[in-house]
């Protein structure tokens, strides 16, 4: 089944981070698919393609592979303990082994690592789809951070060596503070606040002479997230005449071509702002030579009206809806068809049509990791696979109701 986030252990969060961002990424991904089996199986699969999916398409097989030796011989070490138990700081790898064979990534976690990963006391949900917009590590490791703090709303306190440490940024980097403060943190802030579901803000307190930097966390509601592209969509739908327009009062206009508050009203109800506008402007050409500019309006909105109560009714007589209820009734027979053939099937077929579904969105470039994804286009997957071509096909479904 598709992921879209990965249960990640505080304990995991919190390491040294010698690892570049798709090494990071590539892990979180690994965690995802092998979650629910590590307290089962040592070993576990992956399809290439589905890494492929998280990581860039235009990853080759070589480059997986070079990224996942790395994960398998660089050392880490936890950084920040939440738990408060006593453990010892020993490095360890975060993979003991990966191989890719037949387009299958096989991969098995640190022996040290699993008891860390299984059923963790706290955790971080980190979205996979999330972390594949970000540019730089230091964004998706600030990210992270603040996933595993947004439950009270502020991270823990750094000193400026001891956030360089946890971002793995050498000591002398950076050395005035202003230019690791514009080349780091507002960089990472801007990053996150622009392509995550959080808005993040540094801040900055002095304790016991040390300066100390702490980021203060707020998660974005669905409006935040949406505004500007609410208003972007909304700017292009309204037509240019609306804007052109806007000020434009129909019911005024009207009135001021001597008709009754009552007609005007009318009026306003059948025909549109625009047309209004229209009629007006053709009869304000000729004033000169109108008596009675009320009347010439009344008239002319009268046999606009009855023009369009007869185009209503052609439209109705032209639609057919005998063949609507025969579409709705093929539709209906669909549903039925296929859930009468998926109760009938054993579990394991089941079982294999979904792994066979994974590939079959995959190989269509489908966002099949997205929230609902499963839900919008398995059942398309299930009428492609299994109904045969002339009970989906509506004209095929009908002849052979003719030849019966």
């Amino acid at each position: 089944m598709s992921k879209t986030e990965v249960i990640k252990a505080s304990w995991v969060v919190h390491i040294s981070h010698e690892l570049s961002l798709v090494q990071q990424q590539l892990w979180n991904v690994l965690l995802a698919y092998a979650y629910d089996n590590l307290s089962k199986q040592s070993i576990h699969l992956i399809d290439v393609r589905i890494l492929q999916h998280y990581l860039g398409r235009n990853r080759s097989i070589n480059y997986l592979q070079n990224m996942l030796d790395a994960l398998c011989t660089i050392e880490s070490y936890n950084l920040i303990n939440k738990t408060k138990q006593i453990y010892e700081r020993n490095k360890f790898k975060l993979l003991s082994f990966a191989v890719i064979e037949d387009g299958l990534c096989r991969y098995s976690f640190s022996n040290d690592l699993i008891p860390q990963l299984v059923n963790p006391s706290t955790y971080a949900r980190i979205n996979l789809l999330t972390q594949t917009q970000f540019k730089s590590k230091h964004s998706l490791i600030v990210y992270e951070l603040c996933i595993d703090y947004l439950h009270i709303g502020r991270t823990r306190s750094f000193t400026m060596d001891a956030l360089k440490t946890y971002l793995n940024i050498e000591p002398h980097e950076y050395a005035a503070f202003k230019h690791f403060n514009y080349k780091i943190i507002k960089k990472v802030i801007a990053e996150v606040n622009r392509k995550s579901d959080l808005l993040i803000e540094a801040k900055f307190d002095i304790k016991n002479g040390n300066d100390l930097i702490w980021f203060a966390i707020k998660k974005k509601t669905r409006t935040i997230i949406n505004m500007q592209k609410m208003i972007y969509k909304a700017a292009k739908q309204i037509p240019r005449q609306d804007v052109e327009n806007c000020e434009f009062d129909p019911i005024k206009k009207l009135k001021e071509h001597g008709m009754s508050d009552q007609k005007a009203k009318q009026i306003v109800t059948i025909f549109s702002a625009q047309e209004i506008q229209k009629v007006i402007n053709d009869v304000q050409r000729n004033i000169e030579k109108v008596l009675s500019p009320a009347s010439l309006l009344a008239q002319i909105f009268n046999g606009k009206e009855k023009e369009k109560k007869v185009m209503g009714a052609r439209k109705a007589d032209t639609f057919d809806h005998e063949k609507q209820k025969q579409i709705s009734e093929h539709t209906q027979f669909i549903r039925n068809r296929i859930k009468d053939i998926w109760e009938s099937l054993p579990d394991d077929r089941k079982q294999s049509l979904d792994v066979a579904y994974e590939h079959w969105i995959v190989k269509r470039n489908h966002t099949f990791n997205f929230v609902g994804s499963k839900k919008l286009y398995y059942p398309v997957f299930l009428e492609l696979t299994l109904l045969t071509p002339e009970e989906r096909n509506f004209d095929e479904w009908i002849k052979s109701f003719d030849t019966q």
